[in-house]
């Protein structure tokens, strides 16, 4: 949700890096997530010739606050989650042969997400969850997603960079987690399918063909309720490249019944390359 300058390709590109980096996990249902993640973005970007823009920059910090629920989903266990983000940044870069110098900050395009685990993660709660996974240390979770992004972002139609990209988008997800000890190896393929943006700036209409994405995390457990990650993803779309790199630290707070338990952190360290056509 954050460029509007070729597209807004790259607002969903950076948007597009969840701040969910075991999306697939075996969980018990009826259990409320609530969390609060902060993410950084700096990319070098490089645009289309005839655009005369070089030299483009940005630098972008985020907050997004989540709100996931478990459930059973026709005997699979399944997972609503709504993102709400807040975007904040910077932008610069050669037009024409001046510099120039931009900043924005807003809501950005909330997204709605729907997942099931098909394969090995039965829906389970309570005492019957916890012998289920101690009894299963060694597993493989298969599961799929469909997520909705919402034109509900800060916009302006005669802005060139926007916080918000007036548009929907629709992604399809399918993954893979092998859990193995405290090792966790997750793979996953995403598709996004986008509507026109009929208000682009000087009255233009911008389509997008759509993008694809595989994405790997590793995570480790260094004790209940802290853990680490890695993650590695590639993109397709646009005449566009970036190199990104984001660090992200997220607080979770996860209720069971009347307690609570301890706080859940978990850093995430992204190293993301993405190419566009």
């Amino acid at each position: 949700s954050y460029l509007l300058l070729v597209s807004s390709g790259l607002a969903e590109q950076v948007s597009a890096q969840d701040l969910e980096p075991r999306r697939w996990s075996h969980l018990p249902i009826g259990q409320t997530i609530v969390g609060v993640g902060y993410a950084y973005t700096e990319a070098n970007v490089f645009f289309s010739p005839v655009l005369n823009l070089t030299d483009g920059t940005s630098r972008i910090n985020g907050l997004g606050f989540s709100v996931i629920h478990t459930l059973d989903l026709a005997g699979k266990s399944a997972r609503i989650s709504l993102l709400l983000p807040y975007l904040s940044g910077r932008w610069e870069g050669d037009i024409d042969g001046e510099h120039q110098v931009i900043h924005r900050n807003g809501a950005g395009d909330p997204r709605l997400r729907l997942s099931m685990n098909l394969y090995g993660a039965p829906p389970l709660k309570g005492p019957a969850f916890a012998q289920y996974r101690a009894e299963h240390t060694t597993n493989t979770v298969v599961g799929v997603s469909i997520a909705v992004t919402a034109p509900l972002g800060k916009y302006c139609d005669d802005c060139l960079i926007n916080i918000g990209n007036n548009r929907w988008s629709v992604r399809p997800q399918v993954g893979v987690v092998h859990t193995r000890g405290p090792w966790s190896f997750e793979l996953t393929g995403s598709a996004f399918v986008f509507t026109d943006n009929d208000s682009f700036i000087d009255n233009a209409v911008l389509e997008q063909k759509p993008m694809y994405a595989l994405q790997t995390h590793v995570v480790y457990d260094f004790k209940p309720g802290s853990t680490a990650s890695s993650t590695r993803r590639l993109s397709r779309m646009f005449r566009l490249e970036s190199l990104e790199s984001e660090i992200a630290l997220f607080w979770f707070l996860k209720k069971t019944g009347h307690q609570f338990r301890k706080p859940c952190i978990s850093f995430q360290f992204l190293e993301c390359g993405s190419q566009f056509r």
